[in-house]
C-alpha cells in the first residue's frame, strides 16, 4: 500500500507525460517602409523572421501572400508564399523543433537555422536574393520596439529598406 501511494506522489510531482507546448507562442507581421517582416516567435525570442521587399504590392486585387504554421512540443513547420502584381513570387519553409536547430528553404534553397532566423528576401527580375543574418531578437520589448530598434541599428536591415523604396 505505501509503495503504491509512493508511486501515485511520484507521478504527479514528475507528471505521467510530457505536456504538449508548442514552439510558436506568437506570429504576426510588422510593416516598414515598403517591407514586412513576418516572424515566428517562442516565449522568450523570435525565432525566424523572413523580412521581404514585396510588401507593396500585396495589397493590390492582384498581389497576395499568406503563412501558417503547425507546431507542437516536438516539431514545428512553418510555410509561407507571397507573390507580387508582376508575378514574383517566393515560397519558404521552415522545420524546427526547438527554434535553434532546423531547416529553412526559401524559394528552392535551404539555409541551417542555426546560422541564423533572419532572413531578408528581395525582390529580383523574374527571382529574389535571399540574404540570412545571425541576430538575436529576445521579447524584452514589444513586437513593434524590437523591430524599430532593429531596423535603426543595423547596417544590412537599414540598407535593405533602402533598396525596398525603389520596389515596383
Amino acid at each position: 500500500m505505501c509503495a503504491s501511494i509512493w508511486i501515485v506522489c511520484l507521478l504527479t510531482l514528475v507528471g505521467c507525460g510530457q505536456q504538449d507546448e508548442s514552439l510558436v507562442v506568437a506570429s504576426g507581421s510588422h510593416n516598414i517602409a515598403d517591407t514586412s517582416a513576418i516572424y515566428y516567435a517562442s516565449n522568450s525570442r523570435i525565432f525566424l523572421v523572413v523580412w521581404h521587399d514585396f510588401a507593396r504590392a500585396l495589397g493590390s486585387a492582384n498581389g497576395h501572400g499568406g503563412s501558417s504554421y503547425t507546431s507542437s512540443a516536438t516539431e514545428t513547420i512553418i510555410e509561407g508564399d507571397y507573390q507580387t502584381t508582376s508575378g514574383k513570387s517566393f515560397q519558404y519553409t521552415c522545420l524546427t523543433s526547438d527554434g535553434k536547430m532546423g531547416s529553412v528553404v526559401i524559394d528552392g534553397t535551404e539555409y541551417d537555422l542555426a546560422k541564423g532566423g533572419v532572413f531578408l528576401v528581395k525582390a529580383n527580375q523574374g527571382s529574389c536574393s535571399v540574404t540570412q543574418l545571425d541576430r538575436e531578437l529576445l521579447r524584452s520589448k514589444t513586437i513593434r520596439e524590437i523591430f524599430e530598434s532593429f531596423t535603426n541599428s543595423d547596417p544590412q536591415i537599414t540598407e535593405f529598406l533602402r533598396a525596398g523604396e525603389n520596389l515596383e
